[in-house]
């Protein structure tokens, strides 16, 4: 997990395409919070991590234009 971590930091520093922030926080899925990202990628999440509010927050940010990414046994 710390490889990808890693990795997706250097991608993001070395192309100036993105700033990666890394969080395991379910506290960031509100509306506010959600409004800083453009995209979210979820790396190994094996449990549901959101609550009901949490999962409201993000259909409408993903039905606004966010854009969501799941690896979850990508590699497995």
């Amino acid at each position: 997990r710390s490889s990808d971590l890693d990795a997706l930091r250097t991608i993001g520093e070395s192309t100036s395409l993105f700033n990666p922030t890394f969080s395991e926080d379910p506290a960031l899925f509100t509306t506010s919070q959600l409004a800083r990202f453009s995209a979210i990628a979820f790396l190994s999440n094996s449990d549901e991590v959101l609550d009901t509010a949490g999962q409201a927050a993000f259909k409408e940010w993903l039905t606004g234009g966010g854009g969501a990414f799941n690896a979850r046994d990508a590699a497995g």
